[in-house]
């Protein structure tokens, strides 16, 4: 049965009683149905039904010790029971998945350890580590399924330049190594010779439909696709992706899609979409009055998207969360983080979760370095 055999009001109610697991393959029925499950009224109440938690970690730096936060509008008493304090170590967030699986990792003395972990029911999984001899400059996961669990990372690692000319543009080359949770083992794919000038932006990668975004220093979008270990590179709307044209851009999720916000000053801040990934089309959804929200903060521009009308500001210790179509904010204090450097969308449920290999086991040869938190 299609979902326009349904009326509205009942698919409403279906999907508000949908377990989380499920609710990510109700999304890919139907366009009307992608649409209602990111609408505000539904993540309200879909929450409160299947005591779903949602809402952003917010990350920081300080004193060279990462710090995070949890924080909600949907679960404002739930957000004090979740925190990475369960990790062995003090853990900087790598990565997250909106099926509340997180990718984290602890600096030792001489490697980097990166963990597997679910927040909520306060599992964790160390994984092995990927090649030593050569430095981590970005790395993502994809969740591709919870039950039972199945995911890869990926990990762009530097290699120095080669130069074959002197004065030729010399590609900068990345390795990539891939991490299958199925094989529980690290491979290596393809090689990245990205022109001279073009650099992976230091946030997150934004992931939808299997494939890992970064913006590029030259203001181009990087894609990685994970199955087919394929990437490319390709512009933003024009001629929002010239520099004169505003002075603040970013690439987001918005409704499960890629989408680019630009921020000119006195003109508001605009949302692209690209509805269809393989056409590479953008199209304008949403100019965002930004008027109402220089009260609480001044020059702020959006940094993530909660659903399809609330939007991520970050503060002056605190995080807005700001309804864009009529103005309202919700203010969240963050007390022991000035200001957010990164933040990670979560979702998830309460549920213990295998995460394969045997869990919550520390290396040997690394608990005499465990730190007590």
């Amino acid at each position: 049965m299609e979902s326009h055999d349904i009326s509205p009001d009942l698919l409403f109610e279906i999907l508000s009683r949908t377990p989380l697991q499920t609710l990510g393959k109700c999304r890919l029925l139907s366009k009307e149905c992608n649409n209602l499950t990111y609408e505000s009224r539904f993540m309200q109440l879909h929450s409160a039904r299947t005591r779903t938690l949602s809402g952003f970690f917010v990350q920081s730096l300080r004193r060279n010790k990462y710090n995070s936060t949890f924080v909600s509008i949907e679960n404002p008493h739930d957000s004090k029971l979740i925190s990475l304090a369960f990790l062995p170590n003090p853990a900087k967030i790598e990565a997250c998945s909106k099926q509340g699986i997180m990718l984290c990792s602890s600096q030792y003395p001489h490697e980097t350890q990166y963990y597997i972990c679910k927040p909520s029911s306060k599992q964790w999984q160390v994984l092995p580590n990927p090649n030593p001899q050569c430095s981590t400059e970005r790395i993502a996961m994809i969740v591709l399924r919870l039950n039972p669990l199945r995911f890869k990372i990926v990990r762009f690692s530097k290699l120095e330049p080669k130069y074959d000319h002197m004065f030729d543009a010399y590609p900068s080359t990345l390795q990539c190594e891939i991490f299958d949770s199925r094989d529980w083992s690290w491979k290596q794919s393809v090689e990245l010779k990205l022109p001279f000038y073009e650099r992976l932006g230091l946030k997150p990668a934004i992931s939808v439909s299997n494939q890992l975004h970064w913006l590029t220093s030259e203001r181009n979008v990087f894609s990685f696709d994970m199955e087919k270990e394929r990437w490319e590179l390709f512009p933003l709307p024009n001629p929002l992706c010239e520099s004169e044209y505003c002075n603040y851009v970013e690439i987001v999720e918005y409704e499960g899609k890629l989408g680019s916000i630009f921020m000119k000053e006195g003109h508001g801040v605009e949302l692209w979409v690209m509805d269809e990934h393989n056409k590479k089309e953008w199209r304008k959804r949403h100019v965002m009055d930004m008027e109402d929200l220089e009260k609480e903060e001044s020059k702020s521009c959006a940094e993530a998207f909660y659903n399809s009308d609330v939007a991520l500001i970050k503060g002056f210790y605190k995080v807005i969360f700001y309804k864009f179509k009529n103005g309202h904010c919700d203010v969240v204090r963050l007390e022991e983080q000035m200001f957010a450097s990164q933040v990670f969308f979560f979702q998830s449920d309460w549920e213990p979760t295998d995460l394969g290999e045997r869990s919550n086991q520390v290396p040997k040869y690394l608990a005499y370095l465990q730190v007590k938190v």
